[in-house]
């Protein structure tokens, strides 16, 4: 898998998920959403990719990618963030060896409670 389209596979696994697609009524989007768009609803995107070499050659990569959940309702929020969680923390899928949970917060800002997730996912080349 390349590294650079992990997000594919990111929507991928949160979009086959009946139980969060019905919560943001399929509001999942990569880096932006239109300024129209209600709440609530989830924006992904990827905040860094670090190779791993050997001296010889390139063996993996660990990707980190950041979901936002954001609401009107704090409740609605937290929830929308445990449901991301439980899809994607401790799994594999094809190439990614791991997805592991390395932070989360929390904010509101225009009008909006807002939980970020970054997840670090290890990714065998």
């Amino acid at each position: 898998m390349d590294s650079l389209k992990v997000g594919k596979v990111i929507f991928s696994l949160l979009n086959g998920n009946s139980d969060l697609t019905a919560f943001v009524n399929n509001k999942i989007y990569p880096i932006i959403v239109e300024k129209e768009t209600t709440f609530p609803f989830i924006v992904y995107k990827r905040n860094n990719i670090i190779p791993d070499y050997t001296k010889d050659f390139h063996f993996k990569d660990n990707v980190i990618i950041d979901i936002i959940c954001v609401s009107t309702n704090y409740a609605e929020s937290i929830e929308i963030a445990g449901i991301i969680r439980n899809i994607l923390e401790d799994k594999r899928y094809d190439d990614i060896q791991s997805i592991k949970l390395e932070s989360a917060d929390e904010d509101y800002t225009d009008d909006a409670y807002v939980q970020t997730l970054s997840f670090n996912l290890t990714i065998n080349k």
